[in-house]
């Protein structure tokens, strides 16, 4: 017997029911900071299922650490902070990371990288392929970035200027492992910006 059933009813009664408690176990179910929203009733109800039959899976606690992980991983590819992002990346997108700052250090560039703020996170979509679950998250921020050529002039970019950014990440894991661990598993621009971080577009589901 799971939540939704209830006993002494009858089909049509049921089914009634089934819908009034996921309504009313969705807008109770997870604690979401203020800038966090789920996009749609395919992937809530996803969530909601995965919640009641994984002890291991917290979207509560995975939603409220979103924006700090997505600020703390482009400042840190920003910086060129390998060791970080190595903890933080799958290896097929830390390998492409790697390679666009090895890159830019050989032409004698460097990035600076401020996030002001994150406005909105949409979480997208949710995947569960035998135990690896992932999580899409379509993240809209704005920021300050100059790119600097070796002589520190300003390529890129303008001090005074802010600009969106609107990217597509997923996270995953196994969702049988006891740890809290996610790793960056993608990542995609949603729209094409000027004067952005120059996060390269990577993952296991690249081509």
């Amino acid at each position: 017997s799971n939540f939704l059933e209830t006993e002494g009813m009858d089909g049509a009664d049921k089914k009634k029911n089934n819908v009034v408690n996921l309504e009313a176990l969705s807008a109770a179910a997870f604690i979401l900071p203020r800038n966090v929203r789920i996009d749609n009733k395919t992937t809530e109800n996803m969530l909601m299922d995965l919640s009641g039959r994984y002890d291991n899976f917290n979207f509560t606690h995975f939603a409220q650490n979103l924006e700090n992980a997505f600020v703390m991983i482009i400042e840190a590819f920003a910086e060129g902070d390998i060791n970080t992002l190595e903890a933080l990346l799958a290896p097929s997108v830390y390998k492409a990371f790697e390679k666009e700052i090895k890159a830019r250090e050989k032409r004698g560039e460097t990035v600076e990288t401020h996030v002001q703020s994150v406005e909105k996170i949409d979480v997208i979509e949710v995947a569960l392929d035998g135990d690896d679950i992932s999580v899409t998250a379509r993240f809209t921020a704005r920021e300050i970035c100059l790119i600097k050529d070796k002589e520190g002039e300003i390529i890129s970019g303008d001090p005074k200027r802010v600009t969106q950014m609107v990217d597509v990440w997923v996270f995953g894991r196994n969702i049988t492992d006891q740890g809290p661990e996610w790793y960056l598993q993608e990542t995609r621009d949603d729209e094409i910006e000027d004067h952005k971080t120059p996060v390269p577009e990577a993952g296991e589901k690249k081509k």
